[in-house]
């Protein structure tokens, strides 16, 4: 199975689903960054974090407990092909988060602001 980073393996149900749950639990960030990195959309709970990663303006967001209108996006999910393709979309559109190359980058420029002349193993040595 294949996963992105030091991600957890991605639970057999959302790929047999299709479709994965994310309501704001420990660790919901890794099961989000796998399902983009799989391609698999997401149902979220309304929260920063999930608008982080998945962007303002993804179709499926619902608010924190509320149950009912969890259920309503699972069976719009199920039932309505053009909306499910949407969150495919927004899913697809989101993939680039997830590259190790952006990881890298990333770290770099982490590093870069705690030591100016700092370099990453893989872009030459590292500043004493």
């Amino acid at each position: 199975m294949k996963t992105a980073g030091l991600a957890p393996p991605t639970p057999p149900s959302m790929i047999r689903w299709g479709c994965g749950i994310c309501w704001g639990m420990a660790g919901g960030a890794h099961v989000e960054s796998e399902a983009i990195a799989m391609g698999i959309p997401v149902i979220a709970s309304d929260i920063a974090g999930n608008r982080g990663l998945l962007g303002e303006n993804y179709p499926a967001y619902f608010p924190v407990g509320d149950q009912a209108a969890l259920a309503k996006l699972l069976a719009q999910a199920e039932f309505d092909q053009e909306f499910y393709q949407s969150l495919c979309d927004a899913i697809s559109a989101q993939h680039h988060i997830t590259l190790p190359e952006l990881e890298q980058a990333s770290i770099q420029k982490l590093l870069e602001g705690f030591a100016p002349d700092a370099k990453t193993p893989s872009s030459g040595s590292v500043a004493h």
